[in-house]
């Protein structure tokens, strides 16, 4: 028409929503959460190389660990195995109190096929240390995981002696009993299992 009015985008158009985010990064160039909103659309439109990019930015900004995390989650979804175990790192020192960040460079390690670092990661989880070097115990939970990422990575031992020292004095935690029996059965140990389940 000649009204000289430009015609808004159709409903899920993409480009519209890119072109808003591009106009707010120009203006906020040092905000992580824009950068981060704009990776996590160009990343469900496949935009990799928008993605690829406000990623990077935002991490240049150092910005706090939860941010941190949404960045890993964007790299993973996107096949970027080692920015997203370099992100893990980079969470690891600004987060130190949190063994779970170690399980997850673990568990993206172990899906990439990277087994050292995996057990790497694994054994930095279970001595975990804080800020000011006081041992950090992982829960009952977290522990779990560790012996689960063992038994993935071949190292069955590894997961059962885990296993052991978690049920070691704590008849109060069936999960856990359980959990020792499913490991000993998958490992060809029925006896060991049974007195488990005793």
């Amino acid at each position: 028409s000649g009204s000289g009015r430009a015609r808004p985008d159709p409903p899920g158009d993409s480009g519209r929503a890119h072109r808003v985010f591009a106009e707010l990064v120009e203006r906020m160039p040092k905000n992580a959460d824009l950068r981060l909103e704009h990776a996590a659309l160009a990343v469900t439109n496949g935009r990799r190389k928008i993605a690829l990019a406000e990623l990077k930015i935002a991490r240049s900004l150092k910005p706090g660990p939860e941010r941190l995390r949404r960045a890993v989650a964007a790299y993973r979804t996107l096949g970027e195995t080692g920015a997203a175990l370099q992100t893990l790192r980079e969470l690891a020192q600004s987060a130190p109190d949190e063994p779970g960040t170690w399980l997850d460079s673990a568990e993206i390690a172990s899906e990439a096929g990277r087994r050292e670092e995996a057990l790497e990661a694994l054994g930095k989880a279970r001595a975990h240390v804080d800020t000011l070097g006081r041992p950090v115990e992982p829960t009952d939970d977290e522990l779990l995981r560790i012996a689960g990422f063992y038994k993935i990575l071949g190292s069955t031992d590894a997961a059962l002696e885990l296993l052991a020292q978690l049920t070691t004095g704590a008849p109060g935690k069936p999960k856990l009993w359980i959990r020792r029996a499913e490991f000993e059965v998958e490992a060809g140990r029925r006896d060991a299992a049974l007195r488990s389940l005793e």
